[in-house]
């Protein structure tokens, strides 16, 4: 059994993957939160929580992923 920390437990290639596509998140987001602010509209509103909530799943997701594989 691998211990702790270990390498066997996981790919350093999943986590730059699982990064690499966050960060593409963020910066997509980061228009829609800049538009929102500068409009009153429910729309842009409306298109840049759901981004956010897209983001905070695959953020979670990778956090619980990276638990896993380190513990």
């Amino acid at each position: 059994m691998p211990t702790p920390f270990s390498k066997e437990r996981y790919d350093i290639a999943d986590f730059r993957n699982a990064l690499s596509d966050i960060k593409s998140d963020i910066d997509a987001i980061q228009p829609l939160i800049a538009r929102c602010e500068k409009s009153s509209s429910a729309d842009d509103e409306i298109k840049m929580l759901l981004a956010m909530s897209g983001l905070e799943i695959k953020m979670t997701n990778f956090a619980q992923d990276l638990r896993r594989k380190l513990a």
